[in-house]
C-alpha cells in the first residue's frame, strides 16, 4: 500500500554528487554527513492536515478529498544553511507520528 508521497530538493552547490548514492537503501542524513560532509545542526518540520488532490489519491490509492498530513520540512547545516527542503503528503488512515523535545 503507498503510504506516502515525497519530494526532497537540496541546493546542487552544496550536495554535488548526490544523485550518485542509492538513496533507496541508504539513509539521505548519513550520506550528506558521512559522504558529502555536511553536518545538520537542526530540522524544522510542521505538520498540517489537508485533503487528497486527484493526482495525490490516485497515486496513494484513496478517493479524492481523503485526509492526509502534510509534513513540511527544512533541514539546516552550521551556521543556518539550508541543505534541504522537503514536502511529503502521509496516508492519515496508517501513519503515525511521535515528537520527543529533550530539555
Amino acid at each position: 500500500i503507498p503510504t506516502v508521497i515525497e519530494k526532497c530538493y537540496f541546493p546542487y552547490a552544496l550536495c554535488k554528487g548526490l544523485e550518485r548514492f542509492d538513496l533507496s537503501t541508504a539513509s539521505i542524513y548519513r550520506v550528506l554527513h558521512d559522504e558529502l560532509g555536511i553536518q545538520l545542526c537542526h530540522v524544522r518540520q510542521t505538520l498540517e492536515p489537508v485533503l487528497a488532490t486527484e493526482e495525490e489519491a490516485a497515486i496513494l490509492n484513496v478517493e479524492p478529498g481523503f485526509p492526509l498530513m502534510l509534513v513540511t520540512r527544512i533541514a539546516y547545516a552550521d551556521g543556518e544553511i539550508p541543505v534541504e527542503y522537503g514536502k511529503a503528503l502521509y496516508r492519515g488512515d496508517c501513519s503515525r507520528f511521535v515528537s520527543e523535545l529533550r530539555l
